[in-house]
């Protein structure tokens, strides 16, 4: 197939635009001779580093540096009253700050079109003098930003723009958030669960959940009294409730009525280390929810997966058993059955059987709800007394109701039955030692 020369000179003219382009961008653009923004030298002089956040004021901060003692500190332009600051991010955001990386320079003369929106600022103070960098457009196809010196307007002779990590930059604009330790209580290690004395969750005016301690123990008191599953308690409750983290600052401009605040939905009472402190839920908005601390002015957003313990049963607290003390803490039994009574110390009956009759005890599974209030004097009743090394006294007592199922007492209160299987695998255990 031939050719025509239009068609050749067309092509000519396109390959010789890109040769033109091309070499336009080389001349434009220049390999690396500054590795960083900052160069180390100058940056071990730095004792101030402000970060203006032209997007979300509030995330606008500024860290100091105490050259002597190599110690940070925070200021920000919203002081969140009564949280700890979290350091290592701090140093973590104040190290990147100082070693931004230089990806590319390039000079422009319309460089100016890519700071007509900036992003952000960044000023590096050393005490005698200050170097500010603005951040202009991103450049998605390098997953870069647009960085310029700021200079004095007498100072036209530096054209260089820089181009940086787009990572870094979010990680620097978006930090403010994580220089607070995010806790709600002050709650940080397992051992802390020493200090905690009880829980109280409230709907309104009307309390859901009340969770108190007995010894080594935490028992709920409300809407019934009973001995939880430790561990179901513990990762249903216990554990999101301690753990209550806030995800971010709210809108300066909302206020405690508008946020739900004044007149919570819930409130989550504790005592703890010696304190009563009280935890506001607010009004939800899309997937976060307003929260707060009585007595604290600042207003947080929480995602509201984390207050799922919100909507959970009483019973998940209590798991699938009727008597739910650790084996390990039984002390002695007593044991009345068919006018028989027997003893048993688990200091000198340690063995096989004894143990069987411990997790006969213990696996013995709730079967439904019972609304009986007293049991009779009656032969076919099996009697447990639990003595704890803590010096607690469990009574049980399980009462035939019918065929298939008992009544289970625990210190003279019936809220469930179990079957009757449950109660001969028991008697089976006994009839064992």
């Amino acid at each position: 197939m031939k050719i025509s020369s239009s068609k050749i000179l067309i092509i000519s003219i396109i390959i010789l635009l890109m040769l033109i382009y091309l070499l336009n961008s080389i001349s434009n653009h220049q390999v690396l001779s500054k590795e960083r923004l900052i160069p180390s030298n100058y940056s071990n002089k730095i004792n101030r580093i402000t970060v203006v956040n032209n997007k979300k004021s509030d995330n606008t901060y500024t860290i100091d540096n105490d050259l002597l003692n190599g110690e940070l500190t925070l200021e920000d332009s919203l002081e969140l009253e009564g949280f700890a600051l979290n350091f290592p991010a701090i140093q973590f955001i104040w190290d990147k700050l100082i070693n931004i990386e230089v990806q590319e320079i390039i000079y422009e003369d319309n460089a100016e079109q890519y700071f007509q929106e900036p992003l952000m600022s960044i000023t590096y103070n050393t005490g005698k003098e200050e170097i500010t960098f603005i951040f202009g457009k991103k450049v998605e196809i390098i997953n870069g930003y647009y960085v310029k010196e700021v200079l004095s307007n007498d100072d036209k002779s530096n054209k260089e723009t820089f181009i940086v990590n787009s990572e870094e930059v979010e990680q620097i604009i978006n930090a403010k958030n994580g220089f607070y330790l995010r806790n709600l209580i002050d709650f940080n290690y397992e051992s802390d669960y020493e200090y905690l004395n009880s829980i109280e969750i409230w709907h309104k005016d009307n309390i859901i959940f009340g969770i108190n301690k007995e010894n080594d123990d935490f028992l709920l008191s409300y809407p019934i009294s009973y001995i939880c599953n430790y561990h179901k308690l513990k990762s249903i409750l216990l554990d999101p409730v301690m753990h209550l983290k806030w995800g971010e600052v709210a809108d300066e401009l909302i206020n405690f009525s508008e946020a739900g605040l004044d007149d919570p939905n819930y409130t989550i009472k504790y005592s703890y280390k010696g304190d009563l402190i009280d935890i506001l839920i607010g009004k939800s908005e899309g997937s976060e929810t307003y929260i707060s601390k009585r007595g604290s002015e600042q207003i947080f957003l929480i995602e509201n997966n984390n207050l799922s313990f919100l909507g959970i049963d009483y019973r998940e607290l209590i798991g699938d058993t009727v008597y739910n003390r650790r084996l390990n803490s039984i002390k002695t039994l007593n044991i009345k059955y068919k006018g028989k009574t027997y003893n048993f110390d688990a200091l000198s009956n340690e063995g096989k059987n004894y143990n069987n009759l411990l997790r006969a005890i213990s696996n013995t599974k709730i079967f439904d709800t019972v609304d009986v209030n007293t049991y009779l004097d009656d032969s076919n009743n099996l009697e447990i007394n639990i003595s704890l090394y803590s010096e607690i006294n469990d009574h049980l007592v399980f009462t035939p109701i019918n065929d298939r199922e008992y009544a289970f007492f625990i210190n003279d209160i019936s809220y469930f039955s179990v079957q009757s299987r449950d109660v001969d695998n028991i008697i089976d255990a006994l009839d064992g030692l």
